[in-house]
């Protein structure tokens, strides 16, 4: 929702999902002392089968259901006589053909497992006492009502598997949706009445009449309402920019109508009677409000610059609001004053010699001492603050929003620590010819771009057909760790790839009779603002070294994505 519909980036990231079909997850990690213990193991099944069947999974895939390669062994003659079995050969199989039912068969899928570097720290931790169930978001559920409908089935499948010894932790970029959501929910239910209250309380404090003190809040209130109406006539949706609304209007209102009330009580102390005072009172003030009002609208539709569409749309509704609330200052609360009875002369003795009156006309004296004063804390606090400027810390990571013990925070640190990370960059790996992806010098270069990119900060570990290529490799080769290696032949590998055609969804990592890949980068959400920060520099790497001689990377993604709304966000302003 942030991106105009126009826009490169949204249009990139638009085909990219309509090419591969996802790119945001939400990881559910189940966490126990062995997650290898037959009872952990059929909750993690459980759970997997459960998860497959929530609303908008496009893909779901956790050690249970996972296929792997494995060396399938010759069939033998009925006699069991080995000496007549011919050959043997790869098979694309689920590595978990029946769940263990005893410590020696879970602990023979221990070894088999962590051996495999295809699944450790993406969806088993090193030491076996984590596991990732992954679900990937359909594309059409790939909307703020979407991620929190999938969450909200997720968190009823985990309130039933009540296991002792297991916990479950949710990470994802929907889940910082999600809590955004929540947090945002709390606030508003909170600050709404809070703000209310401060501002019958402050107003009571200035004017000391009950009178006095409501009149503010009820063109807060109107202009609120007229506002946020206008809002949902325009078919714009409430998000985290909009709800600064209310707290703008709360402001910008209540001086309004301070303004008013101030004037008519001078106009009453000056000996008017109720009416001219109110007439007088408008008549003073509508050009000033006015002037006011429409330099502050103005500055505010200046956001309409911006190519973000939600501060498009809160400077738009801000700059409404700002003339709704003059409009009703202007013409509501001289209406309301026509009918409440005026102050008793003890008011205006207090307005005369009170300590709120003396403090006000101390401040506003024009005297050389003063002016001298005001002229000289103001340079020095523009001097400091112009002083500071350079230690602000461009971009940011959205975890630190909330709390150290807040459950998305805590949740998405022991995630990111133990199964490398809930998010991505993605990359749409492209060539020129058809079948570009057989030949070695591409599958060499896209494999040091992964070493590259797993190289920087934030980066867990890269994931693309290349993984399944070396797979197939050391499979053929006895299974040694040191035969993970990328096919040396274009013969080669057509013959790797005729393997892999049996994969489930192999179209979701090669396309286009092999000339384009995905190529997925896993990154610590922890560390996604920082990456997000270094996007810029990463394009540039791209350009300068890999994008050459017919390979060409192109960067999208969720990641991608939060880079480019912070640039724009700093444009704009």
């Amino acid at each position: 929702i942030w991106f105009l519909e126009n826009d490169p980036a949204l249009v990139s990231y638009r085909n990219f999902l309509k090419r591969f079909g996802a790119d945001e997850i939400t990881v559910i990690g189940v966490f126990a002392e062995d997650v290898f213990k037959p009872d952990v193991l059929a909750t993690l099944d459980r759970i997997t089968k459960a998860a497959e069947k929530a609303p908008h999974a496009y893909r779901t895939r956790s050690l249970t259901n996972i296929r792997i390669f494995a060396w399938e062994e010759p069939p033998t003659d009925e006699g069991g006589d080995d000496e007549d079995a011919v050959g043997g050969g790869i098979a694309i199989d689920k590595l978990i053909k029946t769940l263990p039912k005893d410590l020696a068969a879970a602990a023979d899928l221990r070894k088999r497992t962590l051996s495999n570097t295809l699944l450790v720290d993406n969806l088993v931790a090193k030491d076996g006492k984590a596991a990732a169930i992954v679900i990937e978001l359909s594309p059409e559920g790939n909307t703020f009502e979407g991620k929190i409908e999938q969450l909200d089935a997720i968190r009823e499948i985990l309130a039933k598997e009540k296991h002792p010894g297991v916990t479950y932790r949710l990470g994802g970029s929907p889940t910082l949706d999600d809590a955004f959501l929540k947090a945002s929910e709390e606030d508003m239910t909170l600050l709404a009445p809070l703000g209310a209250f401060l501002v019958i309380l402050m107003t009571f404090v200035v004017f000391r009449r009950l009178s006095s003190a409501m009149i503010p809040l009820t063109v807060v209130l109107f202009a609120s309402i007229w506002t946020v109406g206008l809002m949902g006539a325009l078919g714009y949706k409430f998000n985290i920019v909009s709800s600064a609304l209310i707290s703008l209007l709360m402001a910008v209102g209540v001086a309004d109508s301070i303004h008013v009330l101030a004037e008519y009580y001078r106009q009453l102390m000056n000996g008017e009677e109720r009416e001219e005072a109110v007439r007088r009172t408008v008549a003073h003030l509508i050009t000033p409000c006015f002037f006011t009002s429409i330099t502050t609208a103005a500055g505010l539709a200046a956001l309409l610059t911006s190519d973000l569409r939600p501060i498009r749309e809160f400077g738009l509704m801000a700059a409404a609001g700002v003339l709704f609330a003059f409009a009703l200052s202007i013409t509501l609360v001289p209406a309301i004053l026509q009918y409440v009875k005026p102050p008793p002369e003890r008011f205006f003795e207090r307005q005369r010699e009170g300590r709120m009156a003396k403090l006000l006309v101390l401040m506003g004296r024009p005297t050389s001492a003063v002016r001298v004063f005001v002229v000289g804390i103001s340079v020095a606090l523009t001097v400091a603050g112009a002083y500071v400027i350079p230690d602000l810390k461009v971009g940011a990571n959205a975890l630190n929003y909330f709390r150290e013990d807040a459950k998305i925070r805590v949740d998405s640190l022991a995630i990111d620590k133990a199964l490398g990370g809930s998010t991505s960059v993605e990359f749409l790996v492209r060539t020129k010819k058809k079948g570009g992806l057989k030949e070695p010098k591409f599958l060499k270069r896209i494999d040091e771009f992964s070493r590259w990119i797993e190289s920087l900060h934030g980066v867990t570990r890269s994931m693309s057909v290349l993984d399944s290529l070396k797979e197939v490799n050391r499979v053929l080769n006895g299974g040694k760790t040191s035969a993970a290696k990328l096919p040396t032949s274009r013969q080669m590998a057509a013959q790797y790839y005729l393997l892999l055609e049996g994969e489930d969804d192999f179209d979701k990592m090669v396309q286009e009779d092999y000339s384009v890949a995905r190529l997925t980068a896993r990154v610590s959400m922890t560390d996604s603002g920082y990456l997000a920060h270094e996007l810029p520099a990463i394009a540039a790497e791209l350009e300068n070294r890999f994008n050459k001689d017919g390979l060409e990377f192109v960067m999208t993604g969720f990641i991608k994505l939060m880079s480019n709304m912070e640039i724009y966000l700093l444009d704009s302003q």
